[in-house]
């Protein structure tokens, strides 16, 4: 039987004589080249107290993890940092080299970062700020493991592969703390994204690498957007994966969800920002005020002017236009009448013409 193919199996390790030391984590390729070396050191179960001694192995037919810690003895074995996923199969190799990239980069700005934490089943969790970060490559149970972070203390930050979409996920993407993200080659900005992990042998691939994120990262608006008060305040737009991450950690850029600055989703804003878009506000709001109390007072002007009256008039009978009835040019005297003298009568005599000889045999 082979010994690598135990059922119980970490992956976590501590170094027995450094108990103080960071846990060894099988998806760092530097902390796999300490266990593996020759002679193996001693490993131990990284939970305080725990002296379950535990072995490295690697299985090159596991087609995902094919690394892991299984215990040395099968009569010796713990429940501590057990191996375990969400319930969306093994990770990738992809997974794993984004996880060893926040990882990278929380420790390098001075934060204690552990990898698949075991208390809150983070991908990586920052201890000091209490971030849980969460690389998700496809749709999963966004809102139950957001509160599943919370309950143990955690505030839960998605990292949305670019390129997967889904009705949910979309939806996680602008109400949940969450963040689109790819992996660009920095040194050349026309090649739009790498796939750093299919040779993670390549050191040079490695450092051309590099987080890019967008979506949800808010921006100050344009000196034109900004005069205009009915257009969204903040701006979308693409960041820098590290920068991003230290604002993030450091408490300087926070998460605001829809609405909460003027924008439909929710954005991660920087605070310096906030105040100005909290300052403009105030201005606009303060000018619509002055603008409706001018327009209170001219109305209440108007209203305290005494009523223009008049006197009641009373309907009256329209007047009487005497119609002037023209009277006949009199007559010239010579043609006058006398008093009592008889109106000549004029016989008109009408002339018939001839009828002709057939008009007087049709008259029979």
């Amino acid at each position: 039987m082979d010994p690598c193919r135990h059922t119980q199996r970490k992956r976590h390790a501590q170094l027995r004589h450094q108990p103080r030391s960071a846990p060894l984590w099988v998806g760092d390729p530097e902390d796999w080249a300490v266990v593996r070396q020759t002679p193996r050191p001693p490993l131990v179960c990284p939970e305080p107290g725990c002296d379950v001694e535990l072995i490295s192995c690697e299985n090159r037919s596991f087609k995902q993890n094919p690394r892991f810690f299984r215990f040395k003895s099968v009569d010796r074995s713990c429940d501590h940092w057990a191996d375990h996923d969400h319930g969306d199969g093994p990770e990738t190799a992809q997974h794993e080299w984004v996880k060893h990239r926040l990882t990278t980069i929380a420790r390098r700005l001075g934060y204690t970062a552990t990898p698949e934490h075991p208390s809150t089943r983070a991908d990586v969790f920052v201890h000091e700020p209490g971030y849980c970060l969460e690389v998700q490559l496809r749709s999963t149970q966004f809102q139950k493991r957001t509160q599943a972070r919370e309950t143990k203390g955690g505030t839960a930050c998605w990292w949305i592969v670019d390129g997967v979409d889904s009705k949910a996920l979309t939806k996680a993407l602008f109400t949940l703390p969450a963040v689109r993200f790819r992996v660009i080659d920095k040194t050349n900005p026309r090649i739009r994204t790498l796939n750093p992990w299919t040779d993670p042998e390549d050191q040079d691939l490695a450092s051309r690498a590099h987080l890019q994120v967008f979506a949800t990262v808010a921006h100050p608006p344009s000196a034109m957007n900004s005069a205009n008060p009915r257009s969204a305040w903040f701006r979308t737009g693409t960041m820098d994966g590290y920068a991003f991450l230290r604002e993030v950690l450091s408490g300087r850029r926070r998460w605001y969800p829809p609405h909460a600055l003027g924008h439909p989703s929710g954005l991660w804003a920087l605070d310096t920002d906030v105040d100005r878009y909290r300052t403009f506000r105030a201005e606009q709001q303060a000018l619509k005020v002055a603008a409706q109390a001018r327009l209170d007072d001219v109305m209440a002007a108007k209203s305290a002017e005494p009523p223009l009256t008049r006197p009641p008039t009373l309907p009256t009978e329209p007047p009487t236009v005497p119609i002037a009835i023209p009277q006949p040019a009199p007559l010239p005297p010579h043609v006058q009448r006398q008093p009592h003298q008889a109106a000549r009568v004029t016989t008109l005599t009408l002339r018939s013409r001839p009828r002709k000889w057939w008009q007087f045999w049709r008259a029979r």
